[in-house]
């Protein structure tokens, strides 16, 4: 009878780790990009004429992975240098997505989906991302210019 108690145990433990998902994991699944930021309660779309989608977006798979897309093609594939992107849900609203950089502490960012958007609080500023079939196109160019105009002035130039 232990034996049997046991290996039932052991079937429903395996079962559980196979499925991978539960049902509430299945909404976080997908493409998510920013659509607006709220910082002191003013709201923020874009920023030098860039959207707000062009820097954050990302794809939360059914794995567990997760694949950050970046407008810039410069920029590359960060898997090739070692960073790993990995999500959990932790309950029925919450996610938390973890970056890991090689030699470097894990990076972890908390997900709330609130309303069919998922919301991530940083000290006080909220992105808001909506699911998306696909990323909007950016042009890339305006991007690095708007880059370019923030660093310069950050720099006093």
């Amino acid at each position: 009878m232990r034996k049997f108690a046991a290996f039932a145990i052991a079937s429903a433990l395996l079962a559980g780790s196979l499925t991978g998902c539960s049902g509430y994991d299945e909404k976080f699944v997908g493409c998510w990009e920013a659509s607006e930021m709220v910082v002191n309660g003013n709201s923020i779309k874009e920023l030098a004429g860039v959207p707000i989608g062009a820097m954050m977006r990302f794809e939360l798979k059914k794995d567990g992975t997760a694949d950050w897309a970046s407008p810039i093609s410069a920029i590359g594939d960060p898997k090739k240098s070692g960073v790993l992107a990995i999500w959990k849900s932790t309950d029925e609203t919450s996610a938390e997505l973890t970056i890991r950089v090689p030699e470097q502490d894990d990076n972890v960012i908390y997900l709330e989906y609130i309303d069919g958007r998922v919301v991530i609080d940083n000290s006080g500023v909220e992105t808001y991302l909506d699911k998306v079939e696909q990323f909007s196109e950016i042009d890339e160019n305006a991007l690095n210019d708007a880059i370019m105009k923030g660093y310069s002035s950050m720099l006093g130039g």
